[in-house]
């Protein structure tokens, strides 16, 4: 079967404007390496905090590997992994806050698979939206960081109960610079 030439010209016409554009965006992708360039750069997810030591860092996402969790993670305002909150309290709502470290923070599961977001859904099947449930929480964060956190930032969203997710295993040995093995501690503490 043969072509009509004016049929076979547009063909080598596409064949050869697509090579040009690939060869050109080859070009500039490899000039673009050369120079540095590394695309967006990411918001870390966590920032150093003159009190609490490190924070959460405010609006940043990201993916968290490791050998057998992988999930995308997304901050709030205020650096904590959550939905957004009113700082006032609406009315009629009994306001619950849990406070704690990596295991309030549940970066290894989906947001609606946290503990404290499967509470939040119980809650609301039983009573009807008159409850919220907030995450205050930080990797690595020790009893005392716990505390910082209580006073600077959960105290201010006027919660009704507050639940501390305390972990014997190593929420008081990351209080002490001698007892952690945290990177997170002994990094922030230079």
């Amino acid at each position: 079967m043969t072509f009509p030439p004016s049929l076979r010209k547009i063909a080598v016409s596409c064949v050869l404007l697509s090579f040009g554009l690939i060869l050109g965006l080859s070009l500039c992708e490899g000039a673009l390496r050369i120079m540095g360039y590394r695309g967006i750069p990411k918001i870390p997810l966590t920032m150093q905090d003159d009190i609490l030591g490190w924070v959460g860092t405010p609006h940043a996402e990201g993916n968290y590997d490791r050998p057998c969790f992988h999930s995308y993670i997304t901050l709030n305002s205020q650096g904590f992994r959550d939905k957004e909150h009113s700082l006032v309290k609406p009315r009629g709502i009994f306001r619950i806050a849990v406070v704690g470290d990596s295991f309030v923070e549940a970066r290894e599961v989906p947001l609606e698979r946290t503990f404290w977001s499967v509470l939040q859904d119980k809650l609301d099947l039983l009573a009807q939206g008159r409850y919220e449930v907030m995450a205050f929480s930080g990797s690595a964060y020790g009893m005392t960081q716990e505390y910082l956190l209580l006073r600077e930032k959960v105290l201010s969203y006027s919660p009704d109960l507050i639940i501390l997710a305390f972990y014997p295993g190593n929420d008081i040995r990351n209080d002490s610079l001698s007892m952690s093995r945290t990177a997170f501690f002994r990094k922030a503490a230079k």
